[in-house]
């Protein structure tokens, strides 16, 4: 009987591999949750790095900067953790500066175009609905870009030659659908239109759909009503001539520009890390003293005040009872946090010596009594806060916008002497009298009929 109680009382022994092993259900959660919190990491860092562009673009367009801008905004576009509607509010931003700063219709309806395919809530608006309609009308009444080329013959008289480009790739593409006369139109053109449009995706599973024959039809009759205006030289008038003229200007120009900045604005890795390191001290905080003080006009208070503290009482009690001086009475002897590398305290003012002997004080020690003006002095290091320096990935955003903006600016201040090398230009002294001459020869403040000179022919080739 004794044999078998001991048996039944004996446990077996536990091998030690069985004690050291994990049960797989609470390593494959321990495993998820690391996965877990490493997605939200970089999620988190991603729209940082997203606010950053927009807040950099909102900058900009303060300084006026618009087309930079644009890319602001577009390089948060393309941020991968932004939700689609945060893409659609951002194109919705882009097709505003396009439409109400640059003047450009075609590419302010391609982004609000982009919004509605992106998040078509967004863009499910009574206000962008009619500006998208109002688009559509500008671009349609602004017809073709054209290219101007005057020469002065030998007679004095102005010779304006007006040359038609040639329709885009894009509208020589496709197959033959339609003929004016002898001119081919392809599908390429059409699609081109509808395009800019922004026709419905179900158009593509759904031929039969009557909306897209009636887009189909205003494309013909605009294309009818461009080729009659041109034949009938309407192009060559000079206030249709001069507003193409601008057009064409403002739009090539705007686009060159934006393709320099677009060149300065970009920033290697071994340049964010090169600016990181040779400006570390603007990303951290130096290491910070919470100092307190008390004050009176004599001495002994003083000593009684620093005996009572170091047998444990309340340094806001010792200052209510101790100090006499009416500022400190005021803060509780409380001097406030100050960093370490300070010369200057809060009520004492310049304090350099002080304050090499408050970095090399103990937390909770005091310095003191020392006479400082007409007062006797206590101090004390109530706590020290260690230096704080922010990791090259917590400011990687932040030294990427500072790395552009410099590098923007300095391309604006290169860009013009630049420009003058490329193409010398040569400023007549008299160049503002004559302007000022040919602005009263516009207003008719003037009888001097050479001072506006007009074309008298005009050649034009297709």
């Amino acid at each position: 009987m004794r044999k078998v109680k001991l048996r039944r009382s004996m446990k077996p022994e536990i091998e030690p591999q069985d004690r050291q092993r994990i049960p797989k259900g609470i390593y494959w959660t321990l495993l998820a949750l690391i996965l877990v919190i490493g997605v939200w990491q970089y999620d988190q860092r991603q729209q940082r790095i997203a606010q950053s562009h927009v807040s950099a673009a909102e900058r900009l367009i303060k300084k006026s900067d618009y087309a930079t801008a644009i890319l602001e905004y577009r390089q948060a576009m393309d941020n991968p953790r932004l939700s689609r509607k945060e893409k659609a509010e951002l194109a919705l931003k882009i097709a505003e500066l396009y439409d109400r700063r640059l003047d450009d219709p075609e590419l302010a309806l391609a982004f609000y175009n982009r919004a509605r395919r992106l998040h078509p809530r967004t863009v499910d608006k009574p206000e962008i609905k009619a500006k998208m309609a109002e688009l559509r009308e500008k671009i349609a009444t602004r017809g073709a870009v054209e290219l101007f080329a005057a020469t002065e013959e030998t007679s004095g008289e102005l010779t304006q030659e007006v040359r038609l480009l040639a329709p885009p790739p894009e509208d020589r593409s496709g197959k033959v659908i339609a003929h004016v006369g002898d001119t081919e139109i392809r599908a390429g053109a059409v699609a081109r239109y509808l395009a800019q449009r922004g026709y419905p995706q179900e158009f593509l599973f759904n031929p039969k759909d009557q909306r897209i024959d009636q887009m189909i039809d205003e494309f013909f009759q605009k294309e009818l009503a461009f080729r009659a205006a041109v034949a009938e030289g309407m192009h060559l008038r000079s206030g249709i001539a001069a507003q193409l003229y601008d057009y064409q200007r403002t739009l090539l120009g705007q686009q060159w520009m934006a393709e320099q900045r677009e060149k300065s604005r970009i920033v290697s890795d071994d340049e964010i890390k090169s600016y990181y390191e040779n400006h570390r001290d603007r990303f951290s905080v130096p290491e910070r003293l919470s100092v307190g003080a008390i004050a009176a006009t004599t001495e002994t208070p003083v000593l009684t005040a620093k005996q009572l503290y170091e047998k444990g009482a309340s340094w806001r009690d010792l200052n209510t009872s101790f100090t006499t001086h009416r500022e400190l009475m005021g803060l509780d002897g409380l001097l406030g946090v100050v960093e370490s590398n300070e010369t200057r305290l809060p009520v004492v003012g310049d304090a350099g010596d002080l304050m090499q002997k408050l970095r090399s004080v103990e937390e909770g020690k005091t310095v003191g009594p020392l006479r400082i003006g007409d007062y006797y002095w206590l101090f004390v290091v109530f706590k020290r806060l260690p230096k704080i320096e922010k990791t090259l990935d917590e400011v990687r955003g932040q030294i990427e916008i500072t790395l552009r903006s410099q590098k923007l600016a300095q391309m604006e201040s290169q860009l013009k002497e630049s420009l003058r090398k490329k193409y010398p230009l040569q400023i007549e002294k008299e160049a503002k009298a004559r302007i000022i001459e040919q602005l009263k020869a516009i207003e008719g403040l003037t009888t001097n009929s050479e001072s506006v000179p007009r074309p008298t022919e005009i050649h034009v080739s297709e």
